[in-house]
């Protein structure tokens, strides 16, 4: 961790053997961009490390076990002293316990992890004489890069514990909710598990359908059962720990609930004031800041529980990587070809600071409409969007560094290394996209000839011409629509579009996502105007249904 703090480059460019200047051999070791240490002993303040990495001569790669044997630093020790700097103040509401397993995560585990990555890279290169990482995607490539990916979720899901902490003690100060960044833990935790069964499908060879959705986790877990070198494994222990673990089912509860149907949050205030109106009115009939202290801060537990039992797993599937000796004999697969084939669509737009706030405009004229609609779900997808329309302003501030400022003036808050536009953009997809399922149930709901849709998704299924049918197939078949079901499905399930692309690529792959982002929320907030229209025009009980079904409406929704 603390070199990572410290250098410009890629870490596999601190793994090369370069050529000492003073004793003319392969055996210098470059730690930083401020330090090396060459294998012979010779006197590194006659070395120049930028002209070193300017003249690129090396002759294969160190592994972390011969820098072990061969070079004086201790990263062990300096990890440990790094650590015990950290500032507690972003875990002062957890426990000692939960307080030092995170820290534990993020800095000793973390690096250990980073350098076992960096190994499988330097092996594979060394074994087959390679100066350089392939730039076609290969079988070896797509798994490195997809245990890259599942580390990153998993380290995001610390930070929002972290994140989760100051939410807690300054949403009264307009900061983000804890509840926000309690659900982005779930999420990226469970985005993690997604990859973890797809990387053990590539290690035990699962013959995955050219239809990437078809290869549910269950039918690789199936698989898996009837194969003796994982049923003897610690790996399948772990697994089968968590799956019947009533912390790990409790938050795939919340995960499945916050996504397709009424939020967990709001379905437990129902739940509770359904048993006894007056106990939960005392309860959730609060400041939100202080119930969501109350509610989520005891919960915390076992969101770090799992966590730290999907490090457990991860370390043991690293090592079962690092044992294989025929990754490249596989055959390609599926996920490689879409993740080859996949075009991010490239939208040419632009849009003003007085567009990006009509957001919050139009935003207050759902609100307005609430009690006439005087459904839950209805309610439940604005609160999610409005915490979408606040992601898309602070995605704004982060462009010219307001953001960060404004937080350490008002409260000393450095969220440098917490937040970034990409973690915002990543929250709002999940929103929007939870939007339309969640306004896919409320149709469903309300209109009996949609009772079958589940997923908005679904509607694609529908052939019949009603006037909502049309309005929500011109959804389906938009651009900008298609660009979020692509992209969340990658971003949850496959290798992430923008990984490979560098630091310019990513910045135009953000600006893409940005603008699926907005175009959707408007998309959202129009169908809801349009629903609010169906359900509050005026009709006699014979005239045919607004909803298009060509009932009358006293027998369908009237």
């Amino acid at each position: 961790m603390w070199k990572k703090a410290m250098r410009v480059s890629s870490s596999i460019s601190y793994r090369k053997r370069f050529k000492c200047p003073v004793c003319d051999s392969f055996s210098l070791y470059i730690i930083h961009d401020s330090a090396c240490e060459c294998e012979n002993g010779c006197d590194e303040t006659l070395i120049n490390i930028g002209s070193i990495f300017e003249k690129d001569e090396f002759n294969g790669y160190f592994t972390s076990d011969y820098i072990d044997k061969h070079f004086w630093i201790d990263d062990a020790e300096i990890n440990k002293m790094f650590t015990a700097i950290v500032d507690d103040n972003r875990y002062n509401l957890l426990n000692e316990k939960e307080k030092q397993t995170l820290k534990t995560i993020l800095y000793s585990r973390t690096i250990k992890i980073e350098e076992s990555l960096d190994d499988l890279v330097v092996r594979h290169l060394n074994d087959n004489g390679l100066t350089t990482v392939p730039q076609e995607m290969t079988a070896f490539g797509y798994l490195i890069n997809l245990l890259e990916d599942t580390h990153f979720f998993m380290n995001l899901c610390c930070k929002d514990l972290a994140l989760f902490n100051c939410g807690i003690l300054f949403a009264d100060k307009q900061f983000y909710s804890g509840r926000f960044f309690y659900n982005n833990a779930i999420e990226h935790l469970f985005q993690a598990n997604e990859r973890i069964y797809v990387i053990l499908g590539i290690v035990y060879n699962f013959n995955f359908n050219d239809e990437l959705s078809l290869n549910k986790n269950y039918k690789i877990e199936d698989y898996l059962k009837g194969i003796d070198d994982y049923k003897e494994s610690d790996i399948k222990n772990i697994l089968d720990g968590l799956k019947g673990n009533h912390m790990y089912r409790t938050l795939n509860t919340i995960r499945k609930l916050n996504t397709h149907d009424l939020s967990y949050y709001s379905k437990k205030i129902e739940e509770e004031m359904n048993k006894d109106a007056i106990a939960a009115s005392k309860f959730w009939n609060r400041d939100g800041d202080e119930v969501d202290a109350d509610f989520y801060l005891p919960q915390i537990k076992n969101l770090i529980f799992c966590l730290n039992k999907h490090y457990d797993l991860f370390e043991l599937i690293i090592s079962k990587v690092s044992s294989l000796t025929n990754i490249e004999e596989q055959t390609s697969h599926p996920m490689i070809t879409k993740f080859m084939k996949l075009q991010v669509t490239h939208f040419d737009k632009q849009y003003s600071g007085r567009e990006i706030q009509q957001l919050e405009f139009d935003k207050i004229k759902i609100f307005d409409k609430l009690p006439q609609y005087n459904n839950i779900l209805i309610g439940d997808v604005f609160f999610r969007l409005n915490e979408v329309v606040r992601c898309v302003f602070d995605f704004c501030n982060m462009e010219n560094e307001i953001f960060y400022k404004e937080w350490i003036q008002r409260e000393n808050l450095h969220l440098y290394d917490l937040m970034d536009q990409q973690y915002l953009l990543y929250s709002a997809v999940s929103r929007i996209y939870s939007c339309y399922d969640k306004l896919s149930r409320y149709v469903s709901e309300r209109y009996p000839q949609y009772k079958d849709i589940k997923y908005f998704h679904d509607f694609k299924k529908k052939t019949d011409k009603s006037a909502l049918s049309n309005i929500i197939v011109d959804i389906l078949n938009d651009d900008y629509y298609q660009g979020l079901y692509d992209l969340r499905n990658d971003i949850y399930h496959n290798l992430r579009a923008g990984t490979l692309q560098g630091e310019e690529g990513l910045v135009n792959f953000n600006y893409t996502l940005f603008i699926i982002v907005v175009e959707n929320t408007k998309k959202i907030m129009k169908l809801i105007d349009d629903l609010y229209k169906f359900r509050n025009q005026k009709i006699g009980r014979n005239e045919p249904c607004l909803c298009g079904s060509g009932l009358k409406s006293k027998k369908c929704c009237g």
